[in-house]
């Protein structure tokens, strides 16, 4: 039984297990455990070794050549020349600002972005 802040008790459905139905929390906290013991277990040996150490020799290259280059940085002009050439009457993009709203910014407002 669970017990809310109003002190009403709420009825709970058994859980089945492997060895029949808990009521209790506590057969029920048993039962999650062994389900939740027989759902994550280690793989049984013998492993793949050359797949894993492959593996793991291509992640680590891959994050040895990463290049830390900084993108171009656009200057506020190039915004508003992007701005002007927005289509007010297309549909909103993913962020849920109206093409027309993004048309109404002063060129105050773009230079402080």
């Amino acid at each position: 039984m669970n017990r809310k802040f109003s002190k009403k008790f709420i009825h709970t459905r058994p859980i089945l297990h492997t060895d029949g139905i808990k009521y209790t929390p506590l057969g029920k906290a048993i039962a999650f455990k062994h389900s939740l013991e027989n759902s994550f277990q280690e793989n049984p040996k013998p492993y793949c070794n050359p797949r894993i150490n492959e593996f793991n020799n291509s992640i680590n290259s891959y994050f040895n050549n990463l290049t830390s280059s900084s993108p171009d940085l656009i200057s506020s002009q190039e915004v508003i020349n992007l701005i002007k050439k927005i289509n007010p009457r297309k549909a909103r993009g993913p962020d849920g600002v109206p093409n027309k709203a993004i048309r109404m910014l002063t060129i105050n407002v773009v230079t402080h972005l």
